[in-house]
């Protein structure tokens, strides 16, 4: 009886570790790092990075769970900002499409509390570069706090906004836009107000953009 007792124990412990393994813990995940920010030179206004007077004007709808916006913020958010935003050449609007789960829905309520703080570009920069996958708890509430916290955010401000829900509708909006904008998927861009594309590799976006340019 003791010895299949134990061995109950023991199956039990077994499953546990299962079904927390299966859940993803974020212990197994790596430290928050902080993102530079973008050049402080180029204008900011909310979730638009870039001059007004911008000949192009590019609207992004992106989930912060997504591995394709991720790549997309690795790869061609770099060559974007140097070459065509801080040049005066293209406008970037940021809208959220929060789909894949509550880690989504709570990312883009962080970056929405982060630009009562005029720090949202630094927050987006930031919850992208700790990208690890989808609903693992990257993005749980603790590790958006570290996220905030690396962001330079007054984080008695920050607890306060997220604490109070205070942009959960705007997220959900947000949402709504995007599918009345006809987005099916992340990250999908409109260029001076055409039809959605997505991303592939930068080379091919870049030719979207030069067309883009072009044009105007």
């Amino acid at each position: 009886m003791i010895v299949g007792g134990v061995v109950a124990v023991a199956i039990v412990a077994v499953l546990v570790l299962i079904v927390v393994n299966n859940r993803g813990g974020s212990s197994s995940l790596p430290d928050v790092q902080a993102a530079a920010a973008p050049d402080a030179s180029i204008p900011v206004n909310g979730m638009t990075i870039g001059d007004p007077n911008a000949p192009v004007k590019i609207v992004e709808y992106g989930d912060y769970q997504c591995p394709f916006c991720a790549e997309f913020n690795k790869d061609g958010m770099p060559p974007l900002l140097a070459d065509y935003i801080a040049t005066g050449k293209v406008q970037l609007t940021f809208v959220p499409f929060s789909f894949l789960g509550d880690e989504s829905l709570a990312a883009a309520e962080a970056a929405f509390c982060a630009n009562d703080q005029g720090k949202f570009w630094a927050m987006h920069e930031t919850i992208y570069a700790n990208h690890n996958g989808e609903n693992i708890g990257n993005l749980s509430a603790s590790r958006l706090k570290e996220m905030a916290q690396k962001s330079g955010l007054d984080m008695d401000q920050y607890n306060a906004c997220i604490d109070a829900g205070t942009y959960q509708g705007d997220v959900q909006n947000a949402s709504a836009t995007a599918r009345t904008a006809g987005i099916a998927s992340t990250p999908s861009f409109v260029i001076n107000n055409g039809d959605p594309i997505g991303y592939a590799s930068w080379d091919d976006f870049k030719v979207e953009i030069d067309d883009a340019l072009g044009n105007v």
